[in-house]
């Protein structure tokens, strides 16, 4: 199953707002940070067929080779393996025989993940996990791969 593609990836993770003080802000997406997790995303969208679970780990690993370590670059991988782990879920509910996956792919579950995981907690870091769950599912076709 082909990604929705970088560009569709940019808008669905800006699209997320959330709370600093007073004021509803948003992600830019032409930022730089958005458009590179949005590449890295597009890259590890490697689902092709109903056997193949996501690589997002390898992919953002290159994507963000540039970033130093630190809680963001943590949080970054929280993303990668949670969307991975989803993934792999997934996989391992197919039933050859039926050609169907028993466990259905949730944007909830990817979200809480990366939440959990994340040693960061701010209403943009909830906002972007948010997002990422929300722009994974919107693209996953569940029959597909």
């Amino acid at each position: 199953m082909p990604s929705p593609g970088v560009s569709a990836l940019k808008t669905a993770l800006a699209a997320e707002t959330f709370l600093v003080g007073d004021n509803t802000v948003s992600f830019e997406s032409t930022g730089q940070m958005i458009g590179k997790l949005a590449a890295a995303i597009h890259a590890g969208w490697t689902s092709s067929s109903p056997a193949s679970a996501t690589t997002m780990a390898a992919k953002f690993s290159i994507e963000f080779s540039d970033y130093a370590s630190g809680d963001g670059l943590v949080f970054l991988n929280c993303i990668a393996s949670a969307i991975d782990a989803e993934t792999a879920s997934w996989v391992s509910s197919y039933n050859a025989t039926t050609g169907l996956h028993a466990y259905i792919v949730s944007a909830t579950a990817i979200t809480s993940a990366i939440t959990l995981c994340s040693i960061v907690d701010s209403p943009g870091v909830t906002a972007l996990a948010t997002a990422v769950g929300d722009a994974f599912n919107s693209g996953f076709d569940q029959a597909a791969g």
